[in-house]
């Protein structure tokens, strides 16, 4: 028994019997088979531990499909954990789109209100109107019914009761009602385009109105404060038919000039019916004038931005883009035009002639350099201009210019030549000097202040160097002291007295 407790209870009954096996088999059979009986057992162990592994591994099989179905469970669950994640994205989402849609149509809805009230006022307002005209045609009716009513109550007092006369009166005053209310119609269709023109353009038509008397004021205080009350100046506007806005009297040689104004939009320049009217406002006899001027703070139809002409011995000037803060300019042009009428009565000197001529000449050789359409005609007048010069003084007005540009450069050159740079008082103060290869000044140089302060002097080989840098430095942003870059000047636009008109000697 104590053997038998070595062992696995499941396995005592197959000791026991094995045991009873053995027993009964040596009492029949002896001891001489018992090595046979030996083998048997021993295969019966082996039997026994391939039993014992077969369960074990049935075990295993069976741990193994609890795993299985574990694996399953779990999958199942994460399967439906991912269906309900799916389900809250898919409910977020609809729920976004549903408050997107809704807010968009919202916004549509107000649209559609607005619309909905523009609509409402303007078929109030047309109807008021109507309404309006409505109440006048019945009070016109009630009227000639009323007139009608007196006239028949007229008839029967004077005891006329000619039908024939009544009922032609009736006709020729249906007939003239009918006419009126025609009328009526007509003048309140032409009284609507008129209201909207000019609800089109008051805006416009007022600012004219203030441009117009801001522009008299100037005129005014820079008569009084710059030229010394020399000009009689009235303000005529739109008073008298046939003269432009403001006239302008030479108090000394009683002289007219005649002035017109004009406020335009950019995109609304002077028509030519209006030039067309300054043309004859100026050329008209009465008005006595040597010329006139016309402004505009926009653009002249047909008109350079500046351009003066002759026409009948009479000097217009046309301004484009005028402003107020250059009342100068208009001063200017109104000297040249006194000039301008005693050089045609032959009033000037031969030194002022001679003046004139030398301007011309070089305002149309100017033109001819810059506006290269314009050069053959602006080449024609200088000849046109050299040949009287020479007429006049047995001098070629081109050889004199080319000789005065000779002086002018010497000039320049020797001004050049002249300038030095003060080395010492331009490295004064400056924490760090740059030379080129530490031991040599130049004339290109550039001083710039650091963010911490610091004050650098650069010296460069040549002008270009020095241009990159300094166009580094303004990028950079540093205070930049001072630099000494040479620039080749550009043509300059042509002055206020290099005026263009036409040749004034035969």
């Amino acid at each position: 028994m104590e053997n038998l407790v070595k062992y696995p209870k499941e396995d005592h009954s197959y000791i026991i019997n094995g045991g009873i096996l053995i027993y009964d088999y040596n009492k029949k059979f002896g001891t001489s088979s018992l090595k046979e009986l030996n083998k048997k057992m021993e295969d019966s162990k082996e039997l026994m531990i391939e039993r014992e592994k077969s369960v074990k591994l049935g075990e295993k099989i069976m741990q193994m499909e609890r795993e299985k179905d574990d694996y399953k469970e779990k999958i199942m669950k994460m399967e439906k954990k991912n269906i309900e994640t799916r389900e809250i994205f898919l409910n977020k989402e609809i729920d976004i789109k549903t408050n997107l849609y809704a807010v968009f149509e919202k916004k549509i809805r107000e649209k559609d209100d607005q619309i909905i009230n523009i609509r409402d006022n303007i078929i109030k307002k047309e109807e008021s109107k109507y309404e309006y005209l409505k109440k006048e045609l019945e009070m016109e009716r009630e009227n000639r019914k009323n007139e009608i009513n007196r006239i028949q109550d007229w008839l029967n007092t004077e005891k006329n009761n000619n039908e024939y006369l009544k009922k032609r009166f009736e006709d020729d005053l249906e007939r003239e009602v009918n006419n009126q209310t025609k009328c009526y119609k007509e003048e309140l269709e032409e009284m609507r385009k008129q209201l909207k023109e000019y609800y089109d353009k008051y805006e416009n038509k007022n600012k004219g109105k203030i441009f117009e008397d801001e522009f008299y004021r100037k005129v005014e205080e820079y008569n009084d404060k710059e030229e010394g009350n020399k000009w009689k100046i009235s303000h005529v506007g739109s008073k008298y038919g046939g003269m432009c806005d403001i006239i302008f009297q030479h108090k000394d040689t009683g002289q007219t000039i005649l002035v017109e104004s004009k406020n335009n939009l950019n995109k609304n320049p002077v028509p030519t019916k209006d030039v067309d009217k300054f043309y004859r406002d100026v050329l008209d006899v009465t008005n006595n004038a040597i010329g006139g001027i016309i402004i505009s703070t926009a653009k002249i139809q047909k008109k350079r931005s500046f351009e003066r002409e002759i026409v009948q011995n009479k000097l217009f000037i046309f301004i484009s883009h005028f402003s107020l803060d250059n009342i100068g300019q208009l001063f200017c042009n109104l000297e040249y035009m006194i000039g301008e009428n005693k050089t045609n009565n032959n009033e000037l000197s031969k030194e002022d002639r001679n003046e004139l001529l030398v301007k011309q000449y070089d305002y149309y050789v100017e033109e001819g350099n810059i506006h290269k359409t314009r050069s053959k005609k602006a080449y024609e007048k200088s000849e046109e201009i050299r040949e009287i010069y020479y007429k006049l003084n047995q001098k070629d007005i081109k050889i004199i210019k080319n000789d005065e540009k000779k002086v002018k450069k010497v000039k320049k050159k020797d001004k050049k030549d002249k300038k030095e740079v003060n080395f010492q008082e331009l490295e004064e103060n400056c924490n760090i000097i740059k030379k080129i290869n530490n031991v040599k000044q130049t004339k290109f140089y550039l001083k710039h202040k650091t963010n911490l302060g610091e004050i650098i002097l650069q010296y460069f080989s040549d002008n270009y160097t020095m241009e990159k840098k300094l166009e580094k430095y303004k990028t950079e942003k540093k205070e930049i002291i001072t630099h000494n870059i040479i620039k080749k000047k550009k043509k300059t636009e042509k002055m206020l007295n290099n005026i263009k008109i036409d040749t004034i000697f035969n």
